[in-house]
């Protein structure tokens, strides 16, 4: 490759998370209070609670019981909207160990078994078959309290499931984008694709984008752009707007990714900018693809991005 920009690339800012945050410490102290026989009730959780839990279900794999989620709107968008939270919920359903329905908007706290008196309003509970317990945020961080209306409140959140409707999630689980991408576009490409998105679970990255990453670990690999569209429709994971986005922002002036060849102005491939690395990890991946969230400077397109 020969020289063709001389500044360097937006490094990747995540820092890697800490082993376990106050509110994942606390869902699985939860879990570990309920007893894993029949259903236990997830309910009432919120952004942070919702994600403490999937990360713990996913590394806990078959020592978590199985969970009913019933969720309030702006919960239900985490796993409609963000792509770690999203592909963990799928595998939890797949595996038979998670369904998740949305709360109707007019359960109150009747529906929760105790009055709001008796602990902090609204606190997420997990209720099991014979024990109920909050997660609760205090100034001193997030606690699981346990309550003693285990069985009444277990039967006002069997009541308020039967109200609920069911949510379907869209996002497909990792394993299957991994094996599909390995089908489509070979092993190397989706080893890298399945690596990185792991890094950016280990360091906690809710909001990291995995089309951004799937162009350019197409791009380290040379991969014509037609077959990396192809999947990611064909998987779910987005829709060709979406990929031709991505890669436009990433291909723009000090981007990560160039076109492989052009004929008659159409491109063909993809390749990585001679500024990048050679063989870049999955870190220095993460850090390429994070170029694609700078402002676009193009008065002349201002219509909103599509979403993945």
């Amino acid at each position: 490759m020969t020289e063709e920009h001389s500044q360097p690339h937006r490094r990747y800012e995540s820092a890697p998370a800490p082993e376990r945050d106050s509110h994942e410490v606390a869902v699985a102290t939860a879990l570990d209070a309920v007893t894993t026989d029949g259903w236990t009730y997830l309910l009432d959780a919120g952004s942070a609670t919702l994600r403490a839990y999937l990360r713990t279900a996913t590394r806990r794999s078959t020592t978590t019981p199985a969970v009913r989620a019933l969720l309030a709107p702006a919960a239900v968008r985490v796993v409609d909207d963000e792509f770690l939270a999203g592909t963990a919920a799928a595998a939890l359903i797949e595996a038979d160990r998670l369904v998740v329905r949305r709360r109707q908007p007019d359960a109150g706290s009747a529906d929760r078994g105790e009055s709001a008196t008796s602990r902090t309003a609204r606190s997420p509970l997990i209720v099991g078959p014979e024990r109920a317990v909050a997660v609760v945020e205090t100034p001193g961080g997030v606690t699981a309290r346990r309550l003693d209306a285990g069985h009444e409140t277990r039967a006002t959140c069997a009541a308020a499931w039967e109200r609920a409707p069911r949510v379907a999630v869209a996002y497909p689980t990792r394993s299957r984008l991994v094996r599909t991408l390995e089908a489509a576009c070979g092993s190397a490409v989706a080893a890298d694709f399945g690596e990185t998105v792991a890094l950016a679970g280990q360091r906690g990255d809710d909001q990291f984008d995995p089309v951004a990453v799937a162009v350019v670990v197409a791009a380290k690999h040379e991969l014509a752009n037609a077959r990396l569209v192809e999947w990611a429709e064909t998987t779910g994971l987005a829709a060709p707007s979406t990929v031709s986005e991505r890669k436009r922002r990433l291909q723009r002036d000090d981007g990560p990714v160039r076109p492989d060849y052009t004929v008659r102005g159409r491109t063909h491939g993809l390749r990585l900018a001679p500024t990048v690395p050679d063989d870049p990890d999955p870190a220095t991946l993460l850090s390429l693809a994070a170029a694609w969230d700078t402002p676009v400077e193009d008065p002349s397109d201002d219509s909103p991005l599509p979403t993945p």
